[in-house]
């Protein structure tokens, strides 16, 4: 193996130890990067980019398109578990994505399904509003 594939290689470990250690938060590509520059370690973002995109496709990491002005958002998933079923809610004041699991929202997709025929895609379904931070600002 030459120096260059070793190279990428630790890149891509390191990513991927990064992604795990955020049990299960989203982050963005921007995120990613900062992190390493903040700790010393340059990776690309196009590396970044292709190995978030291999790990997608490999199902290890969920890509969530939050809107058309905000880059995408990824979250280790990992493979010994499913994760639970969640919403997002996305705070107006500060832009901070939050998972949800909340069994009345979950009622109403349920709902939606038996009654209305119409199944939710709750990692596409994203709930607009203010945080409780930005609301007591």
């Amino acid at each position: 193996m030459n120096n260059a594939t070793q190279y990428k290689t630790k890149q891509k470990e390191a990513i991927r130890t990064y992604m795990q250690s955020l049990q299960g938060e989203h982050v963005t590509v921007n995120q990613i990067a900062n992190h390493f520059d903040t700790i010393g370690q340059r990776i690309g973002i196009t590396t970044i980019y292709r190995y978030l995109d291999k790990l997608v496709e490999e199902k290890k990491v969920k890509k969530y398109m939050i809107d058309g002005v905000t880059g995408a958002c990824f979250q280790y998933v990992d493979e010994r578990e499913h994760p639970q079923e969640h919403f997002h809610f996305k705070c107006e004041g500060c832009g901070e994505l939050i998972h949800f699991q909340c069994e009345s929202l979950k009622h109403a997709q349920v709902h939606l399904l038996k009654d209305h025929g119409f199944n939710i895609d709750t990692a596409k379904v994203i709930f607009y509003g203010i945080c409780n931070q930005c609301s007591n600002r």
